[in-house]
């Protein structure tokens, strides 16, 4: 079995959940939520009301996922379920379809409209996390040049937590990924010494492009500082022109800083993010679930273009008795 469910113990008059599942989807996201669809199909219709009484079941109830990785399980995501679907017909006895989200979910809930005052960013993430109940991990975010940064006032205005969080964190060019049950923020991990290379063994279909359509040698950020009645200009890159090169690209954003270290810290933000968007593409592989979102890999025999580190932006792994299991995934790369 490729697959291992951990739900709320079982009522004593049931089995275990994995006698009658039947499929499973699990997609892991850096900058989206992760979600899973558990499938269930009962062989009598007997078994219909007693499996969907079933505690586990229920929306709200803790779920860990484990996906098969060569002879072992590894965790590919804990949350929380959220929703149970029940179908009967004919022709079929019954079925049961648990869905649920990563433990960011809490964040994209309702909406809020509140302000935080003469604070740094780190501080308010850190509180709009512990409101929703999730324990927090930013130690990016503490660090002297980001707690220099203080704030006067910051709006959260008819905004859900999910998408003000992210909005403060793209600010320093942080990511907002679920560890386990903890939200942790970070920088885009660094490439390791050594790369899990996908081969014509793994991979079932590739499809890659590299394009220069939205990369920019130079962005620049223009806010106003109240204080000094002046304008904030910071750049990141060169617009250098090149010999026998096409004329730099440049962007440039007017956004409310009021800050020369918060306009750096921004401008440097975008032009990383612009450069790492410049291959992108789907890699269709035998099922891993040791490949998750957040993650690196290469790809074998696909030219030097295609050689360097290729981050998993997306993981979809899928598993039925049918069908087997396999692993979809969407990923993003600088060129060499």
């Amino acid at each position: 079995m490729s697959v291992a469910l951990k739900l709320v113990k079982p009522l004593l008059s049931l089995q275990d959940p994995m006698s009658v599942l039947s499929g499973v989807e699990v997609t892991t996201r850096v900058g989206e939520l992760s979600t899973f669809r558990l499938e269930f199909s009962m062989k009598e219709a007997s078994e219909l009301l007693e499996w969907v009484s079933y505690d586990g079941f229920q929306p709200g109830k803790a779920a860990t996922i484990s996906m098969a990785s060569g002879a072992s399980m590894v965790e590919v995501l804990q949350g929380e379920t959220t929703a149970i679907e029940v179908q009967q017909s004919v022709s079929q006895p019954g079925r049961i379809v648990v869905r649920g989200y990563d433990m960011r979910y809490r964040l994209a809930r309702g909406t809020h409209s509140r302000t935080f005052l003469n604070s740094h960013d780190a501080s308010v993430i850190e509180a709009v996390l512990k409101e929703a109940g999730l324990s927090a991990s930013v130690p990016g975010l503490m660090t002297e040049s980001v707690v220099s940064i203080t704030h006067a006032m910051v709006q959260q205005t008819n905004q859900d937590d999910w998408s003000f969080v992210k909005e403060r964190a793209r600010l320093h060019g942080y990511e907002v990924v679920s560890v386990g049950a903890t939200v942790t923020l970070r920088k885009k991990p660094a490439p390791p010494p050594v790369l899990l290379a996908l081969d014509d063994a793994l991979i079932r279909d590739a499809q890659l492009s590299a394009s220069v359509m939205d990369r920019v040698d130079l962005v620049s950020v223009r806010g106003w500082d109240p204080a000094t009645q002046a304008a904030i200009v910071a750049e990141a890159g060169s617009a250098a022109p090149v010999f026998g090169a096409p004329p730099p690209v440049t962007r440039s954003l007017l956004y409310p800083v009021t800050e020369q270290a918060e306009a750096d810290t921004l401008a440097a933000a975008e032009l990383g993010r612009s450069q790492e968007q410049v291959i992108s593409g789907t890699l269709d592989v035998d099922g891993e679930g040791g490949l998750n979102a957040g993650r690196y890999v290469k790809v074998a025999d696909m030219g030097p273009l295609f050689s360097g580190p290729l981050y998993i932006e997306e993981a979809a792994h899928r598993w039925s008795p049918e069908a087997g299991y396999s692993t979809t995934l969407t990923v993003s790369g600088r060129m060499p």
